[in-house]
């Protein structure tokens, strides 16, 4: 059973020993979604996820989520933006733990809330291009993330 910690000693939360990471993706395929499987070492916090959508020609408004799902691809929680991407633009999406509401600089920059949770390692972070066409592309995609061994409590 975990020792209880009084709550001033959270800031905001208590695992144990952890290290912030930042992950650099390899870009999907053409209108392909961006998948991040969990390392199953660690429990895993997202902080941020950032990535470039540039969408083709074809006449359709695209969004981008970032979703949370287990093994079963059951969505665990999700994130979106209000920004609908039109056709033949190039957009910079930011998603951060923290951030109180979805705020869209400008037609080329989006942020949005990000859930504060913990991911086991058997879960994924999936970046989902909504009305994907043929030749939309994601890339740059960061995630920074705290990990903490998994053989602490849960």
């Amino acid at each position: 059973m975990p020792q209880l910690v009084p709550s001033g000693l959270l800031q905001p939360l208590a695992v144990g020993a952890g290290w912030h990471e930042v992950i650099g993706g390899v870009a999907p395929a053409a209108a392909a979604d961006f998948t991040l499987p969990m390392d199953s070492r660690y429990i895993t916090r997202v902080l941020a996820v950032t990535c470039r959508l540039v969408s083709d020609a074809n006449a359709a408004n695209r969004s981008v989520r970032v979703l949370y799902e287990d093994s079963a691809g059951n969505v665990l929680a999700l994130a979106g933006t209000s920004l609908q991407q039109a056709a033949s633009k190039t957009v910079d999406y930011s998603f951060l733990v923290g951030v109180g509401a979805a705020l869209t600089v400008t037609d080329l920059q989006s942020t949005a809330p990000l859930p504060a949770m913990f991911l086991r390692g058997t879960d994924v972070l999936r970046i989902d291009n909504v009305n994907a066409q043929a030749g939309d592309q994601l890339s740059r995609v960061f995630v920074t993330v705290e990990r903490f061994f998994s053989d602490g409590p849960e």
